[in-house]
């Protein structure tokens, strides 16, 4: 990968080379990297950040396949969070005890962070846990 970067830098054409096609094929790897530093070099290498739209499709794709943890992964590594709720993306990791990678999301937007407070409020306010429709989950 980083040879491929480098190859990239001293040929000024080669980033024409990297159209949207190219770019949606890497980012379909990057969720099954068993390594973050080879999915980060990968995201940077094929410059992801500047497409969030090829992020959110490879998200969407992984989301309706139920991949909820290669999904966050690659919308924190993107930083699309404002694509996604807590109960897109937290909730079900949670569920499936993978707090870690629901950290990971979280870590990413205060915004979240917050609302996450108020679900969980919201959750702990219940009495019934058959309630739990009335607050969306």
């Amino acid at each position: 990968m980083m040879t491929f970067k480098y190859w990239l830098k001293d040929n000024e054409n080669a980033y024409q080379c990297l159209c949207g096609d190219t770019k949606l094929a890497a980012c379909k790897v990057i969720p099954y990297c068993n390594d973050s530093n080879l999915a980060l070099k990968i995201f940077h290498a094929y410059e992801l950040s500047k497409d969030p739209l090829v992020i959110k499709s490879v998200v969407d794709e992984e989301l309706h396949k139920k991949k909820y943890k290669e999904a966050c992964q690659l919308a924190s590594l993107g930083q699309i969070h404002s694509f996604y709720s807590n109960e897109q993306l937290v909730m079900p990791l949670i569920l499936q005890d993978k707090i870690n990678v629901a950290e990971m999301f979280l870590d990413g937007s205060s915004k979240h962070q917050k609302e996450f407070v108020v679900l969980l409020d919201n959750i702990l306010g219940l009495n019934d846990i058959s309630q739990l429709h009335q607050i969306g989950l």
